[in-house]
């Protein structure tokens, strides 16, 4: 089990937090990861319940990630999620920690 401070709840989601035995800041994703979660708060988490977790970019590219977040539907984000999930499972290799946030980049821009 691994401590976190929840920096930010996104949604019920995604939150961004600090991984307190590394000190890093990190987005992580997971169902119901955000639900109830209030900031400034330090919280265990399971690794189970993690489904992907990536390093915070520099702070221009972290708040513009986040304000894309903050406008799209949380069935848009899960359905990015599920799709780079499928693909990692059948090309059967990890993608880059920053490829959800580039895919979902790219998706929203696109429409």
């Amino acid at each position: 089990m691994a401590r976190y401070r929840i920096e930010k709840v996104m949604n019920n989601n995604i939150v961004l937090a600090v991984d307190l035995q590394s000190n890093l800041e990190m987005v992580l994703l997971g169902k119901g990861i955000g639900f109830g979660k209030k900031e400034k708060t330090v919280v265990d988490l399971e690794p189970n319940k993690i489904e992907k977790a990536f390093h915070t970019f520099d702070k221009k590219i972290k708040e513009e990630y986040f304000s894309l977040l903050s406008q799209i539907d949380e069935k848009v984000i899960g359905a990015i999620e599920e799709i780079i999930s499928i693909a990692e499972q059948s090309l059967g290799k990890r993608y880059r920690q920053d490829f959800f946030a580039i895919s979902f980049n790219r998706l929203v821009a696109s429409s």
